[in-house]
């Protein structure tokens, strides 16, 4: 056994044991609370990033929640972009982990799901249109981002079709949140309609040309 890989052990052994000893209080976090405790605009942003970098490696984190509860606390337009940066963070940190652990271990994880195994597959022929497809279906953020990180994406189209695929939805439930704690206005239901259109229309053209039908195979 080299080096390489007896740091990669040691490593999520590490990450399994803090999570072991502190599972009672992290299936406890409720996250509005956490992050609407701050009345300093600029920490309230610091921790929704942070708790964003916690997902990375705690995925039990929801992801939607990070979106609602930062619509509830922030103004819409900091909150989506804050939502955002939080997503850049997210996925470059579980493509990172991806790169780290290397294809091997990755495939043994992959080899459990056959949307996965079946993503994996097509991602060798188009590595951007199936990033893509892969964050607009309802596949694990986490695990996509370890195996498109395991299978050597290039960093840069793999962040752009992620976003291209979850901005949309992003939006959508951002919106969720601030219309819970503010009222609604024509703006945002023009923003949220426009969001909703785009991600129906994005789905729509991946089902004409086959490509949902093509990943569900």
């Amino acid at each position: 056994m080299n080096k390489k890989t007896i740091l990669r052990l040691m490593i999520l052994v590490f990450v399994g044991w803090i999570t072991f000893v502190n599972w009672d209080d992290i299936k406890n976090i409720n996250i509005t609370d956490f992050v609407s405790n701050s009345e300093n605009i600029y920490i309230t942003m610091a921790v929704i990033l942070g708790l964003f970098a916690l997902k990375s490696v705690i995925f039990i984190l929801p992801i939607p929640m990070l979106y609602i509860s930062s619509g509830m606390v922030l103004p819409i337009y900091i909150a989506i972009v804050v939502n955002i940066a939080g997503v850049l963070i997210e996925v470059s940190l579980t493509y990172i982990y991806g790169k780290f652990l290397g294809a091997d271990y990755i495939d043994k994880i992959v080899c459990k799901s056959k949307k996965l195994q079946r993503g994996l597959e097509l991602n060798q022929q188009n590595e951007f249109i199936i990033t893509f497809l892969l964050r607009i279906t309802p596949v694990n953020i986490e695990m996509v981002s370890l195996m498109l990180g395991a299978s050597g994406n290039y960093y840069r189209n793999y962040l752009l079709a992620s976003l291209m695929g979850l901005v949309p939805k992003l939006i959508i439930f951002t919106i969720i949140g601030y219309t819970m704690t503010n009222p609604v206005t024509f703006a945002i239901v023009a923003l949220f309609s426009l969001a909703l259109l785009t991600w129906g229309a994005l789905i729509m053209q991946l089902k004409k040309r086959d490509l949902v039908s093509g990943f569900r195979g």
